[in-house]
């Protein structure tokens, strides 16, 4: 036998052998991983520390099939565009199919909610303007809504394409004069200098109110017998049949949902981040706080100046700046 056969037979039987080792540490010995998710169009990375390196693969469908998944210990990561990422630690043993399940949350985000715009009667318009030009002073309350004092000092609200009158006062042209509509409630407030009023528009009823800081606004509550006062420094929530307030003092404002309060922690209030074990940054915090578990959260980091928190349908507004924005994927 000739040196040249030789080496070639040595050659090819090298190539079987390698082909061999080849099929079963990478083919025959590898494994099969399924992912079932909620959700298509993600990315799947598997990372081995062992080796140190990463596997990157795109599912477009649910499920998704690995194939020749070599047998090691993985750190799984699944991404995708506008989803919370999942970290999962998975063993792929040798020669074997094994499924896992994902559950892809959405992000919570915070965009700008469309107004849509109210059409308005021609009695309307010709209502507002004759009342905005005889009236001493005029309170635009909500699209359309409005209230006035005439020149004989009555306060009147006009809604529904009606007027009707609220009250009759002793007071001067110079006195200071603030009024609000408490929206989706029949109340509405007034102020006439320090003094504060709550008036049933259907009852006919007005009560003076026992409350001296200034108020920001006033919005409905969970339970139809209460109202919530928003003010500068911190909330109180108001008994109507009681006419009594008691003083909130975790939050300035706040909505109540699926036994959560939602509230927002301002940059610039350094002791409720310390109280919180929260960092300080620069930006407005959204938080979820469960009262029973004392678990928090913080859902979303923006830099808009919240003036306004309230809800409209189940789902949970914030005003700035003139601007309404809808917190989205709560």
């Amino acid at each position: 036998m000739s040196n040249k056969f030789l080496a070639l037979l040595i050659l090819i039987f090298t190539l079987f052998g390698l082909f061999g080792l080849y099929f079963y540490f990478f083919v025959g010995y590898t494994s099969k991983l399924t992912i079932e998710s909620n959700t298509t169009d993600y990315q799947v990375e598997l990372y081995s520390k062992r080796i140190g390196k990463s596997f990157e693969y795109s599912c477009t469908e649910s499920p998704c099939v690995l194939s020749d998944i070599s047998p090691l210990e993985y750190s799984l990561r699944v991404r995708k565009d506008g989803y919370k990422t999942v970290y999962q630690d998975i063993d792929m043993p040798a020669r074997e199919s094994i499924s896992i399940d994902i559950n892809l949350i959405q992000e919570i985000s915070l965009s700008e909610a469309i107004i849509p715009e109210q059409e308005i009667s021609n009695k309307d318009r010709i209502s507002y303007l004759r009342d905005k030009n005889r009236a001493l002073q005029f309170f635009d309350l909500e699209s359309w809504v409005y209230a006035y004092f005439s020149s004989g000092w009555e306060l009147y609200l006009y809604r529904d394409e009606s007027t009707e009158k609220i009250w009759d006062f002793s007071v001067s042209e110079d006195d200071e004069l603030d009024v609000q509509l408490v929206s989706d409630t029949d109340y509405l407030y007034f102020q006439i200098w320090d003094t504060k009023y709550i008036y049933h528009v259907k009852s006919w009823k007005i009560e003076t109110l026992s409350l001296w800081v200034d108020i920001s606004y006033i919005k409905k509550w969970n339970d139809d017998n209460y109202l919530v006062f928003v003010t500068s420094v911190w909330a109180y929530t108001y008994d109507i049949s009681s006419n009594t307030f008691e003083y909130f003092y975790l939050f300035k404002d706040f909505v109540y949902t699926d036994d959560n309060y939602i509230w927002v922690i301002y940059a610039d209030e350094e002791k409720k981040l310390q109280n919180f074990d929260l960092v300080n940054t620069d930006s407005n915090l959204i938080i979820r706080y469960n009262p029973d578990t004392k678990n928090r959260e913080v859902l979303y980091e923006t830099l808009l100046q919240i003036d306004k928190i309230y809800m409209q349908d189940e789902t949970v507004y914030f005003e700035s700046e003139g601007k309404r924005y809808e917190l989205e994927n709560l």
